[in-house]
């Protein structure tokens, strides 16, 4: 017996041996972890205007899902000695993208120069990617999340309370990114962040408050889980509702509201707005808001490198990677079989648009046509008339100069789209469904929700929608087969659909059958139309 404890005794100390580089590293990052967030306590002035801290609510289970994907990754880092990648995707509205400022003072980008330092120390690339759209509605987009943050994406980020806010596209965005197959951490974020006129300003000096100073003396988690229950529900009403469904999608929310109660002291200056409409956030406050997520996403992987170094004090990085993949597994539920609210798309939805910025490059709408398209040499200006579809980016329709003033400054959004003019003609494009279920095709949003003048929306245009059943090697030059093709009716709902039309067949089914079919657009009376997605099953 004493022979057996001898062993565990020197195997132990072994793994110790072992483990003493890894440790001398993991104490390095947690330092530059600490480091980044006093940095980020003494430029906010957290003591003074403890309301910074209340930007941000998350269960319990919530932190600890976060934590265990850092720590999954910090063991492959360890084990297989290459870098590794995390990735916190942002998706949302022109207030993400970065419009008004320079795309570099954005708050993804900021927050990633915050992130780097610490997670490079353990040989970690945390991408903080930014794949927002200006001017865009959350149908179709939200349903197509997957391919705009990526398949890789561990952590993805909603910011559209300006065009649904409360409504079932959030419940809808949920659950497409919780078929992601990272298991991505779902992340709300307040589209205000609140601002002020010079003349709002509050008299200093500031005196804390007694809540104030209880804020302060909150641990990092009882912070996040009971002290800014009130913000979350201010803010979060319906996210509130559907949390207890989604365990398994770790829901943070983060709100950009309370430090309105500084104002003009302080950090929070005078000039908040310099540079932005009301509706952007200024330079200053995307550096606002990167800094909330950054302080809190910081606090999680100091938790994380500090659980790291106990696991490996008496085990191997790949017994650590084992444990910690099983208690992760105990912490995510699958998300439940209905929703909670009524939605017209199904889980896992199928998506191809030529919008950008996207991940997935190869679910493009434009490589679906077989026939149709005018020739590249054709597509000229929005005003290009006659046979074929022309490929444009939309934004050349609102103001042919906004795309050069737009790459001036660094942005990535642009709405790429197909659309009709007079004597168009018939558009065919490869429809592939995989299994059975509805399919949509949307147009793009108008400036202010009208679209260009004499263009039609879809659901309301004379236009004749075509479906080839079940056509086996349709490839490029295919012509549809008129007394073949099958016609099919459109319904619009404008709260659940917004941007998109749903299929129906002429016997009033919207499930359709999976196969290779081809879909046929045949504009009517020199309809001018907009095609910009088709998802399906």
């Amino acid at each position: 017996m004493q022979i057996i404890l001898l062993l565990i005794a020197l195997l132990v100390c072994q793994v110790a041996a072992d483990n003493k580089a890894i440790f001398e590293k993991v104490d390095n990052a947690i330092k530059l972890a600490k480091e980044q967030i006093a940095a980020l306590h003494k430029e906010w002035e957290v003591d003074k205007y403890p309301n910074f801290l209340k930007s941000c609510f998350m269960h319990k289970s919530s932190w600890e899902i976060l934590k265990y994907k850092y720590l999954d990754r910090l063991l492959q880092s360890i084990m297989t000695q290459k870098p590794q990648k995390f990735v916190a995707s942002f998706s949302g509205s022109s207030v993400t993208a970065g419009h008004d400022s320079f795309f570099n003072d954005s708050t993804p980008v900021v927050l990633g120069t915050m992130m780097k330092t610490s997670f490079q120390a353990m040989d970690i690339d945390f991408e903080s990617r930014n794949v927002a759209l200006g001017n865009n509605p959350c149908v179709p987009y939200d349903v197509c999340i997957k391919y705009f943050a990526g398949l890789d994406a561990d952590i993805v980020h909603w910011e559209q309370n300006y065009f649904c806010d409360g409504r079932s596209a959030m419940e809808t965005f949920v659950r497409q990114a919780m078929t992601i197959p990272t298991k991505p951490v779902v992340v709300f974020s307040e589209s205000n962040t609140g601002h002020w006129q010079e003349d709002q300003c509050k008299n200093g000096p500031h005196v804390l408050t007694a809540a104030e100073k209880k804020l302060l003396g909150m641990t990092p988690i009882e912070l996040v889980s009971e002290g800014n229950k009130d913000e979350y529900h201010r803010a979060w009403g319906f996210v509130s509702g559907i949390s207890k469904l989604y365990h398994g999608a770790a829901i943070q929310t983060f709100q950009h509201e309370k430090h309105t109660d500084y104002a003009c002291l302080g950090p929070y200056i005078k000039k908040w707005m310099l540079g932005a409409a009301s509706w952007h956030p200024s330079v200053i406050a995307h550096r606002l808001r990167a800094s909330h997520h950054a302080y809190f996403w910081l606090l999680i992987y100091v938790d994380a490198l500090e659980e790291l170094k106990k696991l490996l004090e008496h085990r191997s990085p790949d017994a650590a990677l084992k444990d910690v993949r099983h208690h992760a597994d105990s912490l995510y539920r699958p998300m439940p079989a209905e929703t909670k609210h009524r939605s017209f798309f199904v889980d896992n939805m199928t998506c191809h648009t030529d919008y950008q910025p996207r991940s997935i490059q190869s679910a493009s709408l434009k490589s679906l046509v077989l026939t149709g398209l005018a020739s590249e040499e054709a597509v000229t200006s929005f005003d290009a008339a006659g046979a074929g579809w022309h490929f444009i980016i939309y934004e050349n329709i609102v103001d042919k100069a906004l795309i050069q003033r737009s790459k001036e400054k660094g942005y990535l959004d642009f709405k790429y789209l197909m659309y009709a003019s007079d004597n168009a003609g018939p558009l065919s494009l490869k429809l592939d469904i995989e299994r059975p279920g509805p399919v949509f095709i949307c147009q793009t949003p108008g400036i202010w929700g009208s679209l260009p003048k004499g263009f039609s929306k879809l659901w309301e245009a004379p236009l004749e929608v075509l479906i080839n059943f079940n056509v086996d090697n349709a490839a490029k030059g295919y012509v549809y087969d008129k007394e073949k093709a099958v016609k099919n009716s459109m319904t619009h709902h404008e709260h659940d659909l917004e941007l998109c039309g749903q299929l129906k067949t002429a016997d009033g089914k919207t499930d359709y059958p999976a196969g290779h079919h081809v879909l046929t657009l045949v504009p009517k009376e020199k309809a001018h139309l907009i095609f910009a997605w088709l998802l399906h099953t």
